[in-house]
């Protein structure tokens, strides 16, 4: 067991020193290109850590989203989907803050159009006669483009314990923040699970009471409460 305690102790560190390297944030999770808004849209890059942070930025087109047959594309032509996205490569001094700028080439025409960017600090190979595991930990951001008139055109069923979404409009909607409340005030609220339903698609979920269902729902940049009873 001693002799074991070395090793474990270099895994342990060399973990750690990695995951200085992830010591990232980023100042937005969710980007929407709303019709008639500006084509333009920044997202700041922050270095929390020590060192100097290498990151590497990728691009991916989502096909069919919330479906069984979703695809994830990475794009490296922003012509070919009218996405652009620069620089690809940042380097952050230590607590320092970059600008990656999204820029929307084309508008979207008959519904959304969904990317994803993922961020991943890029870390050097280990020495060969070094024993270790590196961590990784990528950080990625939504981007919707709407469509000229966004409605999702929700039906919202509630049946019993059973809660159903379908979309049949061109935009996505999320159902977040999500409670059934008892009569009695004193009692806590039940939370309820939270989801992004893409148009075309539906989503059901159970509910632990057969009782009036609060949502918070969101189109785009707008947050309205619902409730279902």
């Amino acid at each position: 067991m001693k002799k074991l305690f070395p090793l474990i102790l270099g895994i342990l560190c060399i973990i750690t020193a990695n995951l200085c390297f992830a010591n990232m944030s980023i100042d937005k999770a969710i980007v929407v290109f709303e019709p008639n808004a500006s084509p333009r849209e920044d997202v700041e890059i922050g270095n929390q850590g020590d060192d100097v942070l290498y990151i590497q930025v990728e691009v991916f087109e989502i096909k069919d989203p919330g479906t069984p047959t979703e695809e994830r594309i990475q794009i490296t032509n922003p012509d070919d989907i009218g996405l652009l996205v620069t620089p690809n490569k940042i380097i952050i001094p230590p607590h320092g803050h970059k600008l990656v700028r999204l820029v929307n080439l084309i508008p979207a025409v008959d519904g959304d159009r969904i990317y994803r960017i993922k961020f991943t600090p890029m870390v050097g190979p280990l020495q060969s006669d070094t024993i270790g595991v590196k961590v990784i930990v990528a950080y990625g951001i939504l981007v919707i483009v709407q469509p000229p008139s966004p409605d999702p055109q929700l039906e919202v069923i509630r049946s019993g314990k059973q809660f159903t979404v379908k979309n049949k409009g061109n935009t996505n909607a999320l159902f977040q923040d999500g409670t059934q409340c008892p009569e009695d005030k004193a009692l806590e609220c039940l939370s309820l699970a939270s989801k992004r339903v893409y148009a075309g698609t539906e989503w059901t979920t159970e509910l632990p009471q057969d009782k009036t269902v609060n949502y918070y729902v969101t189109v785009g940049s707008k947050t309205k409460k619902r409730k279902y009873p």
